[in-house]
């Protein structure tokens, strides 16, 4: 019998051609979007970079106006007052004014001669002081880079004020803590900020949100206010008083002369700190002095008096800055290395 064979089944399945061509054309969209995708995502990150990198920028450049406005002038104020203590302690600088006055044949130039080389003194104690006080009020705004270097800040100017109202030195230059605060404030004056301003770092500084900068006194406007304002000139008498002292006194003894030596010892180390930063003082008008020739040798009856019950006045006065990090792990491994060496005593005592 003879059989039909049935017609084979094609193996391949037609495509529609419409199918296909919307198949590649969704496959093209979808890769352009991906490239735009990454290609957005690649402007973003560029763009946030960028930003970063102004932001940065900017907080130095505002930085850099701030140690300019705060850091440099403390630094010269420091630097200037140390050079003049120097000065006073190792060339006699105002015997030797004095005695330059009394050779002039003008009384009006003796006494010019005498009172520009006790103002100008005063000015720069009077100066640094201010600054002292700014950075107290404006700490923030000194800029320095980190909490380290701001402990060793504070320290620095711990030592000087420590050096200038410490009780049992010489009383020569003498200032209470309070007076300190007080010559501080009535020296500082405001400038409004904004535009034209002469200060080049006027624009920065209002950019930090401040509209007012504070500075001290210039010398002459210092020499008027204390010309007409009793209740100014008055915090200044007893240096004034001091230094006309040290003038007219040949013969001031080396003890006598050790808290100025002191002084200028503790605010140059406020100036070689700084400089680290600002760089802006040569090394070879940073001179020290040598403190052994000036330390006074107590006699007998000075060590009961050094050791009398003192008032309330001197003993806060007398209050030394607090230990650096340094002294206190110091006293800490002290302590514990006593501890260990009276627990092997009583150990060996037991035996």
């Amino acid at each position: 019998m003879a059989t039909t064979d049935a017609p084979a089944s094609s193996s391949k399945t037609h495509v529609d051609p419409a199918i296909a061509s919307a198949a590649v054309a969704i496959g093209g969209a979808a890769v352009s979007a991906a490239g735009q995708w990454r290609g957005v995502r690649l402007q973003k990150r560029l763009e946030a970079e960028r930003e970063s990198q102004q932001r940065e920028a900017d907080a130095k450049a505002l930085r850099d106006a701030r140690r300019k406005a705060y850091a440099e002038p403390l630094a010269m104020a420091a630097h200037d007052l140390q050079a003049r203590l120097y000065a006073i302690v190792e060339s006699e600088l105002l015997q030797r004014a004095f005695s330059r006055a009394e050779s002039s044949h003008k009384e009006e130039t003796r006494h010019w001669e005498r009172a520009y080389a006790v103002d100008y003194t005063c000015y720069l104690i009077a100066e640094f002081l201010a600054w002292l006080e700014i950075v107290r009020q404006e700490e923030p705004r000194l800029a320095l880079p980190g909490e380290e270097e701001r402990k060793r800040f504070r320290r620095c100017v711990d030592e000087a004020q420590y050096a200038m109202r410490k009780a049992g030195d010489s009383d020569l230059l003498w200032i209470y803590q309070g007076v300190m605060r007080a010559i501080g404030e009535v020296m500082i004056v405001e400038d409004e900020l904004g535009e034209g301003h002469p200060d080049k770092n006027a624009e920065e500084l209002l950019e930090a949100g401040g509209r007012r900068r504070s500075r001290p006194l210039g010398f002459a406007a210092f020499m008027k206010k204390k010309a007409d304002d009793p209740s100014f000139q008055r915090w200044f008498q007893r240096l004034e008083d001091d230094l006309l002292y040290i003038g007219e006194h040949k013969d001031i003894t080396r003890p006598q002369m050790h808290r100025i030596a002191k002084l200028q010892d503790a605010v140059l180390k406020l100036v070689e700190f700084l400089d680290e930063e600002v760089q802006a003082i040569p090394n070879a008008s940073k001179i020290r002095i040598d403190l052994e020739k000036y330390t006074p040798v107590l006699s007998k009856d000075e060590v009961n008096t050094a050791r009398a019950p003192k008032s309330d006045v001197e003993e806060a006065e007398e209050a030394p800055p607090p230990p650096s990090e340094d002294e206190e792990e110091s006293e800490e491994v002290d302590a514990a290395n006593d501890g260990r060496k009276k627990e092997k005593e009583n150990e060996s005592g037991r035996e």
